[in-house]
């Protein structure tokens, strides 16, 4: 956040704004948020209270609730963390390039955590999730598959199989374009709630 003391700095904000909101619109569908395994958006919205952040909110879809803070980055963070009470997933993922992952939290306790990205000969992986993991945010069902997609067999099969389908696996809806500079610079495009 800028603060500034003076009025004359109010056009550089609006330049700075401007730069920004350019660079958005040229950049690559990128995404990073959190999902609360609810239905019930008033989850989300004791979530943000108790860590005392603003946001955006969406509408639940499939059981999950999407959102994101003001603390924008490709990392969860703690004053939203340390006050979860419930089952959390913050994924995050770029078009640019094979790069996604996700972390799953039960109430504070960080449980299990993924993240894929490839550079011209290797796939990397860090995977500390297990089938419990795994159970807390998918049907019991669909592990295999899940595990599957997890652990590809080469760069073409992740490429392949990745964000998209994992996505699709857990039911998360609100994936592409998804970030609070996103949403805060392009509003008119988004169904949300400013909290």
């Amino acid at each position: 956040m800028l603060i500034f003391e003076s009025k004359t700095n109010t056009l550089k904000v609006q330049i700075d704004t401007l730069i920004i909101l350019i660079i958005i619109k040229k950049m690559s569908d990128f995404s990073a948020a959190y999902h609360l395994k609810t239905s019930n958006k008033q989850d989300v919205l004791d979530l943000f209270e108790r860590a005392k952040l603003t946001g955006y909110t969406f509408e639940p879809v499939n059981g999950w609730t999407t959102f994101v803070t003001e603390i924008d980055g490709f990392t969860s963070d703690v004053k939203i963390t340390n006050v979860n009470t419930g089952i959390l997933v913050f994924f995050d993922r770029t078009n640019d390039f094979l790069g996604w992952g996700f972390e799953v939290f039960e109430n504070e306790t960080l449980i299990g955590e993924y993240s894929i990205h490839a550079d011209e000969e290797n796939l990397h992986i860090k995977n500390t999730t297990n089938n419990t993991v795994l159970s807390k945010i998918i049907d019991s069902s669909k592990i295999d598959i899940l595990n599957k997609l997890l652990n590809p067999s080469s760069i073409k099969a992740a490429h392949e199989n990745g964000d998209y389908e994992f996505a699709n696996l857990v039911g998360l809806e609100n994936i592409e374009w998804i970030s609070f500079m996103q949403i805060d610079c392009n509003l008119e495009e988004y169904e949300v709630e400013r909290v």
